[in-house]
């Protein structure tokens, strides 16, 4: 039979978390991995203690507390948290005694953030796959009655004068048509990714050329670019053109949402021995949580309407993925975003 230090050993050699607590919510017992996550040193300090005011360091139980479902309902519980920056999925077990009652809580942990990250970016592949065959057939669609409302407009306005009442309603008409006509060009833009013309770059080419093309609204809000690139950066093989527009479309989500006279940061440096890591860093607005898993989704947009069709950051997401990079955000609300694009060092 094993002993104890033996049992011990064996869980802390367990790279998920576990967790013991009894009936009170106490702590019994906690593995290395345990420790290690939440930064204890000692685990005889958090023995005897409040789960909730060891972790969270509060004097009640978490909302939603997996613990406290598994010790009313006698069954075991699931569910999936943020905590620390990762996100972890729980699993809570009721362990009974002789007398058929719950004495003890075992809490068992697992870090899924990277398993959620592949989900979720497989997600976003196919949705870009099938909405950028449906956009091309509805731009195709829309742009003939467009060109024939926009051509019949302009040849009205010519034939009458701008003293008569109609010539603001047909001036309001032809402005309607081009934000249409915009919108149908992003249509076909989002469907026409296609990399084809690949050749190896200097990054820091790439990035210049992106940042010469949004020179005229840095100048108009008075933003600083901040470069850094790190030493030794190896040319990546890419499509030049589409790739200075992916770069373009993130600077520019980036000058709308700074503030005048701020600053945004853009940094390249090596991403371990397989990636080129961009990051395009800004202190504007922010993005609230609920909006990061769709801010890649065509046509979503928090921009006023008018200010934007949703597409730029959506045709970035398509031209990185189909060079087989990676595009990812984090952001907090009233502090700024940071994108972050992984290029292959071999494509």
């Amino acid at each position: 039979m094993l002993q104890r230090p033996q049992l011990i050993a064996a869980f802390n050699g367990i790279t998920d978390l576990i967790l013991i607590l009894d009936s009170d919510y106490n702590i019994v017992f906690a593995n290395k991995a345990f420790c290690d996550f939440f930064d204890f040193e000692n685990v005889g300090k958090i023995i005897g203690r409040k789960c909730y005011e060891a972790i969270q360091n509060d004097n009640e139980y978490c909302i939603d507390c997996p613990t406290e479902k598994t010790l009313e309902s006698g069954k075991v519980i699931t569910v999936e948290k943020s905590l620390r920056g990762e996100i972890l999925k729980y699993w809570t077990y009721p362990v009974y005694n002789g007398k058929n009652t719950i004495e003890n809580i075992v809490s068992f942990s697992r870090i899924i953030t990277r398993q959620k990250r592949i989900e979720q970016e497989l997600i976003q592949s196919e949705k870009s796959k099938g909405i950028g065959q449906l956009a091309a057939g509805v731009a195709h669609e829309l742009n003939n009655p467009l060109c024939a409302i926009l051509g019949f407009s302009e040849l009205l306005k010519e034939s009458i004068k701008e003293t008569d009442a109609n010539y603001g309603m047909v001036n309001d008409i032809i402005e309607s048509v081009q934000q249409s006509k915009k919108l149908v060009q992003g249509l076909l833009d989002y469907s026409r990714q296609s990399v084809t013309n690949t050749d190896y770059y200097s990054i820091s080419d790439v990035v210049i050329h992106a940042i010469s093309m949004s020179k005229y609204k840095l100048r108009m809000k008075k933003l600083n670019i901040d470069l850094h690139y790190g030493n030794d950066l190896p040319k990546v093989k890419i499509d030049m053109q589409k790739t200075v527009q992916a770069f373009l479309n993130i600077i520019m989500n980036s000058i709308d949402a700074s503030p005048k006279e701020g600053s945004i940061f853009i940094r390249a440096d090596r991403h371990g021995e397989e990636y080129v890591s961009i990051t395009f860093c800004d202190n504007g607005c922010g993005i609230p949580q609920e909006n990061i898993s769709q801010i890649f989704n065509p046509f979503f947009t928090t921009k006023e309407v008018g200010q934007g069709t949703g597409l730029g950051l959506s045709i970035a997401h398509s031209i990185i993925e189909q060079q087989n990079g990676k595009i990812r955000v984090e952001s907090e609300l009233g502090k700024g975003s940071t994108f972050e694009i992984l290029l292959p060092v071999e494509n």
